[in-house]
């Protein structure tokens, strides 16, 4: 019986490797149709898309690598939905939305470190059995943290939810037109972003247009504007203007201005 699980586990990883190294051109028209298929019986194993993913980002690629990510994503996504509803369902009453928010924040800032890190991840090898121990350890180490196992009435919340913190006082983005003396983003804008938890964030983060979004994480990760946008063909100034733009929307999110689900336009 154990031969035969070796024997089954040792096909399916060489298959997988194929699949992977069968893959077009990075970067060319027919690669992202193949990683982009939709239809269930063209998509890619999702451990080919963690492998491209990983390749994407020892390359340098943060740009393809975080839209991989954001394929995964929307292929895990209703599995995570239901795995933070159940979890959510044992935390006190009027905490549940909150806290399966957490929940699903922190799986997907866990699933992006997985990925772009540099040690082994079994999401390449197997990944449904490493992304549910992924999400037990995302589980257990919140509520926990949350003091949501203990299940006595006497204990209180001591996390002061989102809703009920103060203002940060983040400027808003302005005109369309915005001299040079305001590109720079709000100084406290700017400090109440290093002060928020990167989980509380991410779901605000990954609700960017995918420019702002990839700008963002790539600040957040220690890239110079000079850098970004050397990268991406494009003046410093304009990433000092996208950057300005995505902190303000995503600190106005945080503090649910208007509501974190709404489409925002941008020029």
């Amino acid at each position: 019986m154990d031969e035969n699980q070796d024997d089954s586990y040792a096909t399916r990883r060489a298959d997988l490797d194929a699949r992977f190294q069968s893959l077009p051109q990075v970067g060319s028209p027919s690669y992202w149709q193949t990683v982009e298929a939709r239809d269930a019986q063209q998509q890619l194993p999702l451990e080919v898309l963690a492998r491209s993913c990983r390749e994407c980002f020892v390359a340098g690629a943060m740009a393809d690598a975080q839209h991989i990510c954001e394929l995964i994503i929307r292929r895990v996504e209703g599995n995570v939905k239901g795995w933070s509803s159940r979890i959510a369902a044992m935390a006190r009453s009027g905490m549940r939305e909150q806290r399966r928010q957490d929940l699903e924040q922190d799986c997907y800032m866990k699933l992006w470190e997985e990925l772009s890190g540099n040690r082994r991840s079994y999401l390449l090898e197997n990944f449904a059995s490493a992304f549910n121990r992924l999400r037990q350890h995302v589980s257990h180490s919140y509520m926990e943290r949350e003091g949501e196992w203990k299940r006595s009435d006497d204990v209180q919340p001591t996390r002061i939810p989102r809703g009920e913190t103060g203002s940060f006082d983040a400027t808003p983005s302005g005109s369309d037109s915005l001299p040079l003396s305001e590109t720079q983003a709000d100084p406290k804008a700017q400090a109440a972003l290093e002060k928020a938890e990167l989980s509380d964030l991410m779901a605000h983060i990954m609700s960017l247009p995918p420019d702002e979004r990839m700008i963002l994480l790539r600040s957040l990760a220690g890239d110079g504007q000079e850098d970004i946008a050397a990268d991406l063909g494009v003046t410093a100034r304009t990433i000092r203007n996208r950057l300005k733009r995505a902190k303000d929307e995503v600190i106005r999110r945080y503090q649910g201005g208007n509501g974190g689900g709404e489409e925002v336009h941008h020029d």
